[in-house]
């Protein structure tokens, strides 16, 4: 008969290899990575494309805007020339 493996020590296991992955995918030397400092590189990223986003909408926004006002000056300016 085989003897069986208890489940914590698989899980532990695979928590540990996925911790493993994630230190390389970050390229933090521990194996364990500390992950407050993990949430905080995350958060500032996100923090950076939120940020980035809203000045292009902005930008966009204003430009949008601009046309529509030129339009409208000469839209009046036609029609009081007339």
């Amino acid at each position: 008969m085989k003897k069986a493996v208890p489940v914590s020590t698989v899980i532990n296991a695979s928590s540990h290899m996925e911790d493993m992955n994630y230190a390389i995918w970050l390229g933090i030397p521990s194996t364990r990575p500390n992950y407050a400092e993990l949430f905080i590189q995350l958060d500032s990223v996100h923090m950076v494309l939120v940020v980035t986003s809203y000045i292009m909408l902005m930008r966009l926004a204003a430009k949008v805007l601009c046309h529509h006002l030129h339009m409208v000056v000469i839209h009046l300016m036609q029609t009081v020339g007339q």
